[in-house]
This record gives C-alpha cells, sequence and structure tokens, in this order.
C-alpha cells in the first residue's frame, strides 16, 4: 500500500491536463444469432463455473456473455460448435489468463452446445 500511496502523490504533483489518444481498432464482425443459441442452450447458467448468471438483463433475461472458444482474432468460427454463453466473470478470465483446462472445457461445452442444436433443428 505504501508503493501505491507514494505513486499516487506523484500522480497528484504531474499536470493535470490529460493527454488526448486516438487509437484505431479492428473487430470481428460477429453474429448475433450465434449467442443468442448458446445462451439459450445455456439456460440462464455459466458454462464454464456452472453457476447461474449474476443478474437479469433489461429484459428480465439471465446476463451471460456469448464467448468463442477459439477467439475470431486467432482464425475461430464464429458458429454455435465454438461458442459458449458463460458469465461475466468467467469471460474476463478467459480473456486475461486463457488456462488451457478451461479451454479444453469449454470446447465440450461447445461440442455439445451444436449437438444440442442440431437436435432441436430436428424437431
Amino acid at each position: 500500500m505504501e508503493k501505491l500511496k507514494k505513486s499516487y502523490e506523484t500522480l497528484k504533483k504531474s499536470t493535470r491536463e490529460k493527454k488526448v489518444i486516438t487509437t484505431t481498432t479492428q473487430n470481428k464482425e460477429r453474429k448475433k444469432l450465434i449467442g443468442d443459441i448458446v445462451k439459450e442452450i445455456a439456460n440462464g447458467v455459466c458454462q464454464l463455473c456452472n453457476q447461474p448468471a449474476p443478474f437479469v438483463n433489461k429484459d428480465q433475461r439471465p446476463y451471460l456473455e456469448c464467448h468463442h472458444v477459439q477467439w475470431l482474432e486467432r482464425g475461430g468460427a464464429d458458429d454455435v460448435y465454438n461458442a459458449v454463453a458463460i458469465c461475466p466473470n468467467c469471460h474476463k478470465k478467459m480473456h486475461i489468463l486463457d488456462l488451457e483446462q478451461d479451454v479444453k472445457k469449454l470446447e465440450k461445452v461447445a461440442n455439445k452446445n451444436m449437438t444440442s442444436f442440431n437436435e432441436y433443428k430436428k424437431s
């Protein structure tokens, strides 16, 4: 805490003028339908930690986020077989830690999602 206190004091002494930074980003287009499908399959439960969604959204639906097991920026597909529905904490965990055991678990879950969706399409 002492180190943070010193850093804060230095920050307070520095100029109060804010720098403007201009950036350009590229994002791969995502299909909203894929997220809707995996969220429906998840039925309000995070597919990584298996806990209920932490809250409901404005539409009163459980709040989960669509995560691509093999990230789009790494060449992963925007399709049900590569997508899962996870809570915001687990989603952040996946993007910060990207743990191999979590990826393997989610690969299995994504395959089950695809199987479930294919069975639904047949009915």
